[in-house]
């Protein structure tokens, strides 16, 4: 099943143009790595998908359903959520209640457990950690962290 589709989109900030005719698909559990040098559209692409800046042309989708022009708390509960940099973690927060803030949205409640599995087994030392107040991980782990969060 594909996830995503990103059609043709064009965005622009005034007179500069960011994105032009960008199209991709990702498919369901397929992983898309976007590289680029600085000012190539990266982070246009996924604020564009996020809902952050609209497209000026062109569509996307997500799971079939078109997103282009949704608000970006909207395009977050159909699952698509933006990874900022920076370490963003509740410091006075446990690792697990970090991961557990974002799922006050989620309508599929039943998956939360297996969801935080998941990421237990591919970042395992949040596992043995994950009672530990966030603030206390390392500049490098954070980031890791903020990764898995979303």
């Amino acid at each position: 099943m594909t996830a995503l589709v990103v059609d043709d989109i064009t965005v622009s900030y005034g007179r500069l143009t960011a994105l032009r005719g960008v199209t991709l698909t990702v498919d369901e559990g397929e992983i898309l790595f976007v590289t680029g040098p600085n000012g190539a559209g990266k982070s246009t692409l996924l604020n564009a998908i996020a809902g952050v800046v609209p497209p000026g042309s062109g569509s996307i989708m997500i799971d079939g359903a078109r997103i282009t022009g949704a608000a970006p708390e909207d395009i977050a509960r159909r699952g698509f959520s933006l990874v900022p940099e920076g370490r963003n973690v509740f410091g006075a927060l446990t690792i697990e209640e970090n991961l557990k803030v974002g799922t006050g949205m989620r309508a599929d409640r039943k998956t939360i457990a297996g969801d935080l599995d998941r990421v237990y087994q591919e970042f395992p030392m949040l596992a043995e950690r994950r009672h530990s107040p966030a603030g206390m991980l390392s500049g490098g782990q954070q980031q890791c962290w903020s990764l898995a969060a979303r």
